[in-house]
């Protein structure tokens, strides 16, 4: 496998010749912190973020540390199952990074609130409803700050996984995908002949 192919499977931006920079697939990256660079009998990674193993990158799209070295090419099939895991690993990264900024957002707003009802107290320090309220919104802040500090992302109330690392998983996928759609494609069928 060559450098270019490896990077085309990350979608990574090139930044120079026979190198290029992405985001790793073994952690979520909020950085193009993976270095991509052509060698002498293969490919080249370092992550800069996290220092993650090349073993532990290349799990993460489902290929083998031995595909980055020069030998017979991936089939299109290890292609697409190696894409396929990287797709569903940015898909994770993504919905992580979209719970983090909610909560980073909810407690930015807590914040605004308790900023307001502070300035409102010095004003009035006589006001008991309002000295209530200041101190079960500040309750509020350290719950909502606490959230982000100690627990794992969660989407509906699921505890969000990242994919499995491997081809089985993408394989036991697109079989659910093939058994979803076939029975889709027959109901479909019958609600027309009905």
């Amino acid at each position: 496998m060559t450098a270019e192919t490896f990077a085309s499977l990350l979608h990574a931006r090139p930044t120079g010749r026979g190198r290029w920079s992405a985001r790793c697939p073994a952690h979520p990256d909020r950085n193009a912190s993976l270095t991509i660079t052509q060698g002498r009998r293969g490919v080249l990674l370092k992550c800069w973020s996290q220092g993650c193993a090349v073993a532990s990158i290349v799990a993460a799209l489902g290929i083998r540390v031995a595909d980055l070295f020069d030998g017979p090419a991936l089939t299109p099939e290890k292609a697409a199952q190696s894409a396929l895991v990287s797709a569903a690993r940015e898909q994770w990264n993504r919905q992580c990074r979209a719970i983090e900024r909610a909560r980073v957002d909810r407690v930015r707003d807590l914040e605004n609130i308790v900023d307001g009802l502070c300035a409102r107290l010095a004003r009035d320090p006589e006001n008991a409803a309002l000295g209530s309220l200041f101190h079960r919104t500040i309750d509020k802040l350290h719950e909502a700050a606490a959230v982000i500090d100690h627990q794992p992302p969660e989407l509906g109330g699921k505890r969000l996984e990242p994919p499995p690392n491997s081809v089985e998983w993408v394989s036991a996928a697109l079989v659910e995908i093939r058994a979803t759609f076939d029975t889709q494609t027959k109901t479909a069928r019958y609600e027309r002949t009905a």
